[in-house]
């Protein structure tokens, strides 16, 4: 399974009401992936150079194609994805969250990505999440499930996908967003800052499921990227998929993109 296809597979088990219950076990710098890390605690850097050239006016209201899937322009960063869910599930509570951490060098290529989960997810879709970690530096390849390093060699580097972990998956069904304040500064870089409702949603999709929604994304002012964005979805149903295992709560997502062309050093694992 490419793996874009195995982080959207995380975020449809968040969306569908599938979960697991074990405990973060990514190692620094992935730090954001310990259980008692907070919002708060997610890093923020200043770019290495401000933009050269005058950003355009911020439009008053975008859609999805306005949302670029991947940050271009940039030699590294790190991006934080945490999906937090609180509620129940017929009888059953439901109380913990998944994380997503990822680091990026462009040149020399690189990457790092480390999945997790914590607390109770219950088994609503029969299927259970893991830890899971890759590391990609040049040609070299290391997976890790379950405890154990994989490795393999020959893989392109230009295959790397800079989309692993792109809020814009989570943003396809937006129809429209309208500007709060433009110029905001988010991980030192200029930002027009968004909202939406559930109304601003295309019918039937997974979160306008939800009895209500609310959500902001903070989008680059040179590049149209996201660089964070926070969304909560309440109410009965926000996670089933096609009508089936119900969800009765509460539903957050939170993104954060950092340390943009900060110096970022990706190491082959210890023993893989």
């Amino acid at each position: 399974m490419p793996y874009r296809s195995l982080v959207l597979v995380l975020l449809a088990l968040a969306l569908s009401g599938c979960g697991g219950s074990q405990a973060p076990t990514a190692t620094q710098p992935l730090a954001a992936l310990s259980p008692t890390a907070d919002r708060a605690a997610a890093p923020t850097a200043v770019p290495t150079s401000p933009p050269s050239t005058p950003t355009a006016a911020a439009k008053e209201v975008i859609d999805s194609s306005d949302v670029v899937q991947a940050p271009e322009g940039l030699n590294s960063y790190r991006s934080r994805l945490e999906i937090r869910l609180k509620g129940a599930q017929g009888a059953t509570p439901i109380d913990g969250r998944l994380i997503a951490a990822q680091e990026r060098v462009k040149d020399p290529p690189a990457q790092r990505m480390a999945l997790a989960s914590e607390g109770q997810l219950g088994d609503i879709g029969g299927a259970q999440t893991g830890d899971f970690e890759l590391i990609q530096i040049g040609d070299q390849a290391w997976l890790k499930v379950d405890g154990q390093w994989i490795s393999s060699s020959g893989v392109d580097p230009a295959q790397f996908d800079t989309g692993l972990m792109s809020p814009a998956d989570l943003l396809a069904d937006l129809r429209s967003a309208r500007l709060v304040s433009s110029g905001e500064l988010v991980s030192g870089v200029q930002t027009n800052h968004y909202h939406f409702s559930k109304d601003d949603l295309a019918p039937g999709s997974a979160l306008a499921s939800a009895d209500e929604v609310s959500g902001d994304l903070w989008l680059s002012a040179e590049g149209g990227y996201v660089v964070q964005m926070t969304m909560t979805a309440t109410g009965g149903h926000v996670l089933g998929e096609g009508g089936q295992n119900p969800f009765t709560g509460t539903v957050e997502f939170f993104y954060l993109l950092s340390d943009l062309n900060a110096p970022v050093v990706i190491e082959p694992p210890k023993g893989g």
